[in-house]
């Protein structure tokens, strides 16, 4: 029996067992995974510890005040720079001279307050006192916005300050505050854009057929202004009506209504216009 058993070990197949096979392609894997894994850990540290403080703050945990967790400032050119720089800049010359006419209004207004009664009726009617008694000097610096963005600075007006309801004129009570903008943009080189806008009321009058000829002509009244003043370049400006269909808010209420009836100057960046010549030849 000794002897069967021992012919019957000698007999077994020649190589490896089969598990091998299978136990060699796991330890491929294995082995391919931390190669992965240490090509992963090449990431520099404070790549990493930068990561992980933002997951901290986005489960709510505070960062430690090192110099890893500084936030990180992008670098812009100089000239972009430079540029907002003086986009801001203006923006806040703006404020400031449009926070001073405020404060002149009131000063008028309350002057006027003590002797509107010994004006007569028909003067009454073209002073500029007697626009600022229908106009609520508290919300002028809410019926004017300005900012600054990548694309300048922008000075929106709501039209009642400038116009009368379905009129491109401009009323006296505009002067001052058209006024104060020259001066502020006068010494800059840059372009001024004049948009004109309305609600979506329509109009159909003689003058103007649709919010289209409004828009633009209450654009250009404010073009012309700003050109009479011979301070500002006119080869600066430009005029654009777009009726009503750039508005700020849904035409869906009264007051929406009179946050889209605006005009918007835009003081951008000198843009390089080729000069045209023309010669006789060409003009006949």
């Amino acid at each position: 029996m000794a002897g069967k058993k021992q012919k019957k070990q000698e007999e077994a197949p020649a190589g490896a067992p089969l598990w091998i096979v299978t136990f060699s392609d796991l330890m491929s894997l294995l082995l391919t995974f931390f190669v992965l894994l240490l090509s992963f850990s090449s990431i520099q540290e404070v790549e990493f510890q930068k990561a992980l403080g933002s997951l901290k703050g986005a489960l709510g945990v505070l960062p430690r005040n090192d110099a890893i967790y500084s936030p990180v400032k992008t670098k812009f050119p100089k000239a972009i720079v430079d540029q907002k720089k003086k986009f801001d800049d203006t923006a806040q010359e703006i404020k400031e001279a449009l926070k001073a006419l405020e404060e002149e209004l009131q000063k008028q207004k309350e002057l006027g307050n003590k002797n509107i009664d010994n004006v007569d009726g028909s003067e009454k009617e073209n002073d500029l006192l007697a626009q600022l008694q229908a106009l609520n000097i508290a919300n002028l610096m809410d019926m004017i916005d300005v900012s600054a963005g990548k694309n300048g600075v922008v000075i929106r007006i709501d039209s009642p300050l400038l116009y009368s309801l379905g009129e491109a004129s401009l009323r006296r009570i505009a002067y001052p505050i058209l006024d104060k903008i020259i001066e502020s943009v006068a010494s800059w080189p840059n372009d001024i854009r004049i948009e004109g806008h309305t609600d979506d009321l329509p109009i159909n009058t003689p003058e103007f057929p649709s919010n289209w000829e409004l828009s633009a002509a209450r654009a250009l009244s404010v073009l012309r202004y700003f050109e009479a003043s011979r301070k500002i370049d006119p080869t600066r400006l430009s005029a654009l009506g777009y009726g009503e269909h750039h508005p700020l808010f849904p035409n869906t209420t009264k007051e929406n209504r009179a946050k889209n009836r605006r005009v918007e100057i835009y003081v951008q960046p000198p843009q390089n216009r080729p000069m045209v010549n023309y010669s006789s030849n060409e003009r006949n």
